[in-house]
């Protein structure tokens, strides 16, 4: 699995479609303070599988759903990547208590359609999630062919670390909290985990919102 479309077993990318397509989250990972463009910020990756879109990216395998994921920040911000997708998602805005914290587990396994479109990125075409709504009324999407999974920097190498793809591993080994603490890819195991729960959207709300 990659950041946009899955390579497949010929070295290429299977690309889904451009347009709506129905999506079930299966990955909420949080990959620590990354350092970006405009300085060190908060990072998660959410990730999408599409039940409906087959491809075969293993013979042995046979087909097998197409996944997407995407990096976003976790400041609440109109003007963030994070807040329009999921007020989008939600169908409503956030209210001024809820911006104060919002629990991102509160997405996994959650239903809804993706917009795709098609980017050229270092001279690759790529698909891209431009957009999340709520499925319409009345319909029904399949659950995730692909076990849901989750992980809070908190935990550092453990949780669900070791379930991660490796280049998910990989960039968690590049956050300030890894490099804080010594860690890399390489000692997977050393540090026992932590049991803080993941907030993900900034705040320190614990409880469900309704989604």
């Amino acid at each position: 699995m990659s950041l946009i479309a899955k390579e497949s077993a010929g070295g290429g990318y299977f690309l889904p479609e451009p347009g709506m397509h129905a999506a079930r989250c299966y990955g909420v990972v949080d990959i620590g303070t990354q350092e970006g463009l405009y300085g060190p910020k908060s990072q998660v990756i959410i990730m999408w599988v599409l039940p409906e879109c087959l491809h075969t990216y293993d013979e042995a395998k046979g087909p097998e759903a197409a996944t997407l994921s995407k990096f976003l920040g976790t400041v609440l911000a109109p003007k963030s990547h994070i807040q329009p997708l999921l007020e989008s998602w939600r169908g409503r805005p956030f209210t001024d208590e809820e911006k104060r914290g919002f629990n991102l587990i509160n997405v996994l396994d959650k239903p809804c359609l993706v917009n795709i479109i098609h980017e050229s990125r270092n001279d690759k075409m790529r698909a891209v999630i431009s957009s999340v709504s709520p499925p319409m009324k009345g319909q029904e999407i399949a659950e995730s062919p692909i076990p849901v999974i989750s992980y809070d920097i908190d935990d550092r190498t453990g949780g669900a670390f070791t379930e991660l793809p490796e280049w998910i591993q990989r960039k968690i080994s590049e956050s300030e909290e890894f490099k804080n603490d010594g860690l890399s890819v390489s000692n997977v195991g050393e540090t026992p985990p932590t049991t803080t729960g993941f907030q993900g959207a900034t705040g320190a709300s614990e409880e469900d919102i309704p989604f």
